[in-house]
């Protein structure tokens, strides 16, 4: 995250591959990569991140709701919404969900 806060977008790109690669199984690892992706506007390879971030973790709030705002930016309005659906009805700590990474 914290490559990412510096923009160093390819760097954190590089070391979230070395992750996924060590861990394929690791939703958050998707997540975290789909997040650069998001910040250099490749917005199908961030929803190619979150959707992975989803299979392997069904009820990832942050995922759906990440992926809930590319959507919008996309004006992909009927996946945004259920996208949000399901990140309310996923939701654990009384909040939609935790996008403090997206802004």
């Amino acid at each position: 995250m914290e490559l990412q806060e510096q923009r160093r977008l390819q760097e954190a790109i590089t070391k979230d591959d070395e992750a996924i690669h060590l861990n394929p199984q690791d939703a958050e690892n998707y997540c975290n990569r789909g997040l650069s992706y998001f910040y250099r506007g490749e917005y199908d390879l961030t929803v190619a991140d979150y959707s992975k971030a989803i299979e392997l973790k069904p009820d990832y709030v942050e995922a759906h709701g990440n992926r809930a705002q590319v959507y919008l930016n996309k004006g992909e309005y009927d996946l945004a919404i259920a996208d949000c659906n399901k990140a309310v009805v996923n939701q654990r700590n009384g909040t939609l969900f935790k996008s403090n990474t997206l802004a």
